[in-house]
């Protein structure tokens, strides 16, 4: 059991079966599960993490994708694991393939006005605007930003196929800037989709620290056992939307609690945006 769980008195087991009823969380990859076992092991090698990622051709691909891609711009092409891990760091995979793994279990159905393009299109966003602005307040928090960037929002997929018409009112009152999400979640439910996805780390067995850095994402960062990063709050102001992406909110609140500067920030959007076309791409969606 998560210590936060504890401290607040709430069994997640419990909480996902009033949210989602008789729909059971399917089970996440054994391949990834194992695989982040092995990049937290000092002992393990890159050789041992490699053959145990190499039982999935397509996880396989896409972390060679990834290290081929723009992001890394190796010298020569990586063509096989060893070097992949070697070159990508067990910070940088681990990243990367609990990532994979997430996308590969969510659904991945347009239902009401859930849009799965947009949806992933707004992850990959957040997570590498996440990465850059940790360069600037927290850089030894670069990846865990990275990561919390990408799956705070990885509890919708699940609640709009449970709650389709609460769902698709609430997408479009936030889509459209009119209506913070979770405050409409907490006004009706009593819980929003930030603790949703706390409860479903739990039930992965997902690290304590990143289901902190979601569970809180919608407020700014808090001391303690588990820090969350400033940049995964931050974030929280882009939205799954061209129309309305958010941006300016996030520039605006990033000057006025931490003084940067917006034309900085303005460029590391930009930037940012154009990054995650790719890992959209390279994550199958």
């Amino acid at each position: 059991m998560f210590q936060f769980f504890v401290s607040r008195k709430t069994d997640p087991k419990t909480m996902l079966k009033k949210v989602l009823g008789d729909y059971n969380l399917p089970s996440f990859p054994d391949v990834v599960l194992k695989t982040l076992e092995k990049t937290r092991d000092p002992n393990a090698s890159s050789d041992v993490i490699a053959q145990i990622l190499a039982k999935d051709p397509g996880l396989t691909v896409r972390v060679l994708r990834t290290v081929n891609s723009a992001a890394f711009s190796p010298i020569q092409k990586v063509e096989n694991l060893t070097q992949a891990i070697s070159l990508l760091g067990m910070s940088s995979l681990e990243s990367l393939v609990l990532s994979m793994g997430v996308s590969k279990t969510l659904p991945n159905d347009a239902v009401g006005g859930f849009n799965p393009k947009l949806f992933w299109q707004g992850s990959a966003r957040r997570a590498y605007i996440a990465k850059a602005l940790s360069q600037h307040l927290h850089p030894q928090k670069n990846m865990e930003s990275f990561t919390a960037g990408l799956l705070q929002d990885m509890a919708l997929p699940f609640l709009v196929k449970r709650k389709t018409e609460a769902y698709d009112k609430f997408l479009k009152s936030w889509e459209s800037g009119e209506r913070s999400l979770h405050e409409m979640e907490k006004e009706t439910f009593g819980w929003d989709h930030a603790e949703v996805a706390t409860w479903m780390c739990w039930e992965w067995k997902l690290p304590e620290s990143l289901a902190s850095a979601i569970g809180g994402h919608n407020q700014p960062e808090e001391n303690g056992e588990h820090e969350r990063p400033a940049a995964v709050f931050l974030v929280s102001f882009i939205k799954n939307s061209n129309d309305n992406p958010g941006a300016e909110h996030l520039i605006e609140a990033a000057r006025e609690k931490y003084g940067l500067e917006p034309g900085m920030l303005k460029a590391l959007v930009e930037e940012s945006f154009e990054q995650a076309e790719e890992l959209v791409n390279i994550i199958g969606h």
